[in-house]
């Protein structure tokens, strides 16, 4: 029974996740795609300035966005010139980041998720914890049924950070509060 709702709880996340990726009705216009790219204006003498130049962007314009990371590579909705997301590569703790930008039906931006190459989750809580601190609540999931879920979360001006683990998948999340 634990192995079938292990496989279960996986086969969903593997769904979900790929549905969040690809997008159900998304499509890259051939005349339009761009490569994922390196934003240039994002600060590179701070790893704080960095967050914090994104923390800044929480619900700020796409326009804003492309003023300070560029254009990226934009996620449409199919048949139209609506950007859903921006995507972009982005170095932080000499590590390369995926950098993932979610827009909301009016264009603003609702949230960045930040995918680091490793999934080291005790030396990225150590590099966060650097620059803004010990986390404001930290969160596990360790039970022989769990998903192996640890988080921790950092309020920054009136935005959220969390470092996430979930099976050894990393991810770091900007949102509002």
């Amino acid at each position: 029974m634990k192995h079938t709702q292990l496989f279960a709880i996986a086969g969903l996340t593997l769904c979900l996740t790929s549905i969040f990726f690809t997008g159900c009705s998304l499509s890259q216009p051939s005349d339009t795609h761009t490569p994922v790219t390196s934003p240039e204006s994002l600060p590179k003498d701070t790893n704080t300035a960095t967050l914090t130049s994104l923390t800044t962007l929480i619900g700020k314009s796409d326009t804003e966005m492309v003023a300070l990371l560029g254009e990226g590579n934009a996620s449409l909705l199919e048949d139209t010139t609506t950007v859903l997301g921006r995507d972009y590569l982005l170095d932080l703790f000499d590590t390369e980041i995926l950098l993932s930008a979610s827009l909301d039906e009016d264009g603003l931006i609702q949230a960045f998720t930040l995918l680091p190459s490793d999934n080291d989750l005790d030396t990225w809580n150590e590099q966060l914890t650097s620059l803004f601190g010990p986390a404001h609540s930290e969160t596990s999931d360790d039970g022989s049924e769990g998903s192996g879920l640890k988080s921790f979360k950092w309020t920054i001006d009136n935005t959220s950070m969390t470092l996430k683990s979930v099976y050894e998948t990393l991810s770091i999340e900007i949102y509002s509060l």
